[in-house]
C-alpha cells in the first residue's frame, strides 16, 4: 500500500476527533456542519448587502433558524 492510499484509508475510516481534556470531542462531522452553515450565512449576508446597497434600503433578516 502506498503512503497516499494508507493516508486516505486512515482519514476515511478512522475516528478522528479533537478533544478538550477528554471532556468533549470535536469530530469531522461537527467541523463540516459548522463550516457549511457559516458559508451559507456568509453568502446570504454578502447577497443582502449587495441588495441593500443597490436599492438603498434597510433589510433585517433573522438567521437563527440556520443554527439548528
Amino acid at each position: 500500500m502506498t503512503r497516499i492510499r494508507r493516508l486516505l484509508v486512515q482519514i476515511s475510516f478512522n475516528n478522528i476527533a479533537l478533544t478538550g481534556c477528554r471532556m468533549f470531542k470535536i469530530t469531522r462531522g461537527i467541523v463540516l456542519s459548522v463550516s457549511f452553515k457559516f458559508s451559507v450565512i456568509w453568502y446570504l449576508y454578502r447577497k443582502i448587502n449587495r441588495v441593500r446597497s443597490a436599492y438603498n434600503v434597510s433589510i433585517v433578516f433573522d438567521f437563527t433558524y440556520l443554527i439548528y
